[in-house]
């Protein structure tokens, strides 16, 4: 399967992902009050703790502080940003790489769960027990 992208929905994607860390950072007041509840049943950090704060400092520009509230999130928006900056200067390089990615779905599935896997794993173990999220 080839996909085709252009620069008018990379440009799309963009402003999407720039609103949605716009809006998450103006509603982190509201965001910051809402606890886990997997963190509390079990004491443990799932992946997502935390994201509010990173996503309420990634829109303040504190990309330090997003990496100690939740490193995870902070690298995942980083890297789709930066494949979206990619795709906007050159559209064909993006569906090349869109359509390995469609057509190793298996492979990035796996790769993701065991990532996600490892990160809630190791976030725990080194856990700051002070109750925020690292």
């Amino acid at each position: 399967m080839q996909l085709t992208f252009t620069r008018p929905l990379y440009a799309a994607m963009l402003c999407a992902q720039v609103g949605g860390v716009v809006l998450g950072s103006q509603m982190s007041s509201v965001l910051l009050r809402l606890e886990c509840p997997i963190r509390a049943l079990t004491g443990l950090q799932c992946p997502g703790c935390g994201s509010s704060r990173c996503i309420s400092a990634i829109g303040g520009g504190d990309f330090v502080s997003a990496l100690r509230h939740n490193p995870f999130m902070t690298i995942s928006l980083i890297s789709v940003a930066i494949f979206g900056l990619f795709g906007f200067g050159s559209p064909k390089n993006a569906s090349k790489l869109m359509t390995f990615f469609l057509n190793h779905q298996r492979f990035v599935a796996v790769a993701l769960v065991v990532t996600t896997l490892l990160f809630t794993i190791l976030r725990n173990l080194f856990a700051d027990r002070s109750g925020l999220a690292i």
